[in-house]
């Protein structure tokens, strides 16, 4: 089942406990879909519930915490326990039904494909539409004309005017893309950013550096180092091209996952065809004495002495009779295939686990850039004349 895996492979195996329900499941064309309900609080090894965030006390440049007077009490900040809030994850969770959605579609030869960017971040010039909800759309159903009906054909209408539009001012858009790129006031690269950062924390660490704290300045300039290191070898210069490079690492996430997934359910038949041949073949030579003993009395004594292995030889016979198409033995077949795919199967698992910790480590510095970006950013002076209204 599509969703029970889906949330397996996203909710499940991170920690979290899952309850989903399907809608409408017998009737494909009454808008089908499903509700997944998430926690947000880690389990403790002991089976009991953990602490959806902690306290952590804030620290003075010397290390030492810093006490409220006011308050009469330390000053500290809320750090959550885990990540599942945060909005980096709705992302991360919606990319990923967009594609095992579309790779069933592929698979039941389907040629429709899902998006979970919006239109504006597809590049799409269109309205969205707006949604029926189940009184409306049972009443459309049945050819009765509803308000939201009408503001959605109108807004189809809407859309071939603008994507006719669209086709009249290609031109026109290319022009603007390149004044844009010309533009003195366009916004620094990613890389600029953090430079810039980075300049203005050295100026700070250099005039702190007398009172102590230096490994902390160190650390935060060595990280920014890093950061900018990551962007130069991937060849990352806006927060656009940032983002396609986390979604790029996240799908191969998904295809080495799966690949893993597929290995090792194959090993799993071919194991249990492995071990119940070895019982089939360890116990024929009983069977067979056993069948070949004429008298009924005889054979009674016989099957009493052997019942174990005689019931053994049956459930495996009728096992391999499930499982094998040209009722043939192949084991040295199996065993060859099973440590072939072993391997590729460690493989894809170390592959796996390299490629969270880049998708880890680029979620990071796309934090990091997006406050650098908050601090350096230029704040521009109203001229005389303009009114802001804030």
């Amino acid at each position: 089942m599509l969703v029970q895996e889906y949330c397996q492979l996203n909710f499940v195996d991170a920690g979290m406990c899952v309850d989903f329900n399907i809608h409408n499941p017998k009737k494909p064309l009454e808008n089908v879909h499903a509700h997944i309900l998430l926690t947000m609080r880690p389990l403790n090894p002991d089976g009991s519930w953990g602490d959806k965030q902690k306290k952590e006390y804030m620290l003075n440049k010397n290390g030492e915490k810093i006490y409220d007077k006011k308050k009469r009490q330390y000053k500290c900040k809320t750090v959550q326990t885990t990540d599942w809030n945060e909005h980096s994850k709705t992302e991360e969770w919606r990319q990923a039904w967009a594609y095992y959605a579309n790779k069933n579609l592929e698979k039941n030869g389907f040629a429709e494909r899902i998006d979970h960017r919006s239109y504006e971040r597809q590049g799409i010039e269109q309205i969205p539409t707006i949604h029926l909800g189940v009184a409306a759309s049972q009443m459309e159903r049945k050819g009765i004309a509803t308000e939201k009906g009408d503001i959605n054909r109108a807004i189809a209408e809407d859309n071939k005017l603008i994507r006719a539009i669209k086709a009249q001012i290609a031109s026109l858009t290319t022009w603007i893309k390149n004044a844009i790129t010309q533009s003195e006031n366009a916004e620094p690269s990613l890389i600029d950013v953090l430079w810039r950062y980075k300049e203005s924390r050295e100026e700070r660490y250099n005039n702190y550096s007398a009172y102590g704290n230096q490994q902390v300045q160190i650390s935060d300039l060595k990280s920014i180092s890093e950061a900018v290191a990551y962007l130069q070898n991937n060849h990352i210069v806006t927060l656009e091209q940032m983002e396609q490079h986390l979604q790029s690492l996240r799908t191969k996430t998904f295809e080495l996952n799966d690949s893993v997934k597929q290995s090792e359910r194959r090993m799993k038949e071919l194991n249990e065809m492995i071990q119940t041949s070895n019982i089939y073949t360890e116990i024929k030579s009983v069977y067979e004495r056993y069948r070949k003993i004429s008298n009924a009395k005889s054979q009674q004594i016989f099957y009493d002495a052997n019942t174990a292995d005689l019931i053994r030889y049956d459930a495996a016979k009728s096992k391999l009779d499930k499982l094998l198409a040209d009722n043939k033995l192949h084991i040295r077949e199996w065993q060859a295939e099973y440590r072939k795919l072993s391997a590729a199967r460690d493989s894809d698992y170390g592959k796996l686990l390299s490629v969270r910790e880049r998708v880890k480590e680029g979620e990071n510095i796309r934090k990091q850039v997006e406050f650098a970006m908050q601090i350096i950013r230029p704040q521009k002076t109203p001229q005389k004349g303009v009114e802001l209204h804030v």
